[in-house]
């Protein structure tokens, strides 16, 4: 197992389900930079309990992208007020046709916030 002495971010641990692009995305580090400051990984072989280096990444996407369902009644100019998020940044991460949205929908919601380790993501 690796030493974290370097780790200049977050140290996390893996968890069922969890695979280094999903944990990419989540904490808004490109891929290459994971790999970088894990150069000791097993990719193919993650392990739940390992643990790994997430680097801060303080030039990357400001956002990261939480799966929001849709409800029942519940309109596009809801879900913007609800997130407090403009329609464009919505935009840029899903692919609406139109503007309608239908309930059980899913869309993926730019939230500014630093996401924790145990955080999950609904």
């Amino acid at each position: 197992m690796a030493t974290f002495d370097t780790c200049n971010g977050v140290i996390y641990t893996i968890k069922k389900g969890d695979t280094l692009y999903a944990l990419s995305r989540k904490f808004r580090v490109p891929l290459a930079r994971i790999l970088r400051a894990n150069p000791y990984i097993d990719i193919y072989n993650l392990k739940i309990g390992d643990q790994i280096c997430i680097p801060k990444c303080p030039d990357c996407n400001p956002f990261y992208l939480m799966t929001y369902v849709i409800k029942v009644d519940e309109s596009l100019l809801d879900v913007l007020n609800r997130f407090g998020i403009e329609l464009e940044d919505l935009l840029k991460f899903n692919n609406l046709n139109g503007i309608m949205i239908q309930p059980g929908s899913k869309l993926q919601i730019p939230v500014k916030k630093e996401p924790r380790e145990n955080e999950e993501e609904s």
